[in-house]
């Protein structure tokens, strides 16, 4: 015989929807309790409706997720709306207090005006974008706040206006660019492939932060060559210092040439002042950096 689960259907609904969030945005019971700061075996209580979801609790998954929590407590609105929301200390409730009952009694009237603010606000007249059109990267971080600025849009248009508008900017952006002078087509050609190596860049810098430990390892592993365990690593800190001022003396031999410089700081993703630091010892590149300097020196090496 099934126990009887003691509190009301609401509840139910309300720990139901608690499993949802945490599913569509593709997290394990653990990892969302992690992030939310809740013990996980609390937070399956709460999803199968075994404790009823208290109001702190609620408090910390709504701040952490940006959770609506219209929508958590009634199961109305959308899903993701960060919302301002007083803390259970503001609010002066227990730690036991039930989310749907203080929600009924502080925060529905609260919650409802502020979503209709949010609703109804505007765009701003004007994107704040100062661009260096030169700048291929200034490009892509324009094109990224396009992006985000579109993707709202598209969340807030009604279904029977979301074909009209995007038609009508699509019109009028088109409209707008063919009243432009052309660029020469060398010109367009060479600023498609700077904005191509630009993201290149940025995509790559994005996988080294990724891999940025196994690739400090494989670093230790080439200065070191042998030995390399801890006791070894403290006592031959000077011997790899040594090694990486004799890599940073082949780099100022390398980049000697005119423009080689520049070259550099473009295959690394950095700024040519951050070369000249390295190159003067002003300061040192990182782990990271420091792989990639040595295979630039390997590939200038290999093109002699």
């Amino acid at each position: 015989m099934s126990r009887k689960n003691p509190f009301p259907d609401r509840e139910r609904q309300i720990g139901e929807r608690l499993r949802e969030s945490r599913t569509w945005i593709k997290l394990s019971r653990s990892e969302f309790a992690g992030q939310a700061g809740l013990d996980a075996s609390l937070l399956r209580s709460y999803e199968c409706a075994r404790s009823q979801l208290n109001y702190s609790a609620a408090y910390k998954v709504i701040m952490a997720f940006g959770l609506n929590p219209e929508w958590l407590a009634t199961g109305n609105g959308r899903m993701w709306l960060a919302l301002p929301i007083p803390s259970p200390k503001e609010l002066n409730v227990g730690v036991r207090a039930p989310f749907s009952k203080i929600y009924e009694k502080h925060l529905a009237k609260v919650v409802a005006e502020q979503t209709k603010e949010w609703e109804s606000r505007p765009p701003p007249e004007q994107i704040p974008l100062q661009i260096n059109a030169a700048d291929p990267r200034a490009r892509l971080m324009a094109e990224a706040q396009m992006v985000n600025w579109l993707r709202r849009l598209i969340l807030c248009l009604p279904d029977s206006k979301l074909e009209d508008f995007l038609n009508f900017l699509y019109r009028l952006g088109t409209r707008l660019a063919r009243s432009y002078p052309a660029d020469p087509k060398g010109v367009f050609e060479k600023r498609t492939e700077a904005m191509d190596c630009a993201r290149a860049q940025m995509e790559s810098h994005k996988k080294f932060q990724a891999d940025e430990q196994p690739r400090k390892d494989k670093l230790t592993a080439i200065l070191l060559k042998k030995d390399l365990t801890v006791v070894s690593l403290k006592s031959k800190y000077a011997s790899v210092k040594s090694e990486i001022q004799k890599l940073i003396e082949q780099v100022r031999r390398k980049a000697s040439k005119p423009g080689a410089k520049s070259k550099l700081a473009r295959a690394l993703g950095v700024a040519p002042a951050r070369i000249s630091e390295w190159l003067s010892g002003e300061k040192e590149p990182g782990g990271d950096y420091t792989l990639r300097l040595r295979n630039w020196v390997e590939q200038q090496e290999r093109q002699k």
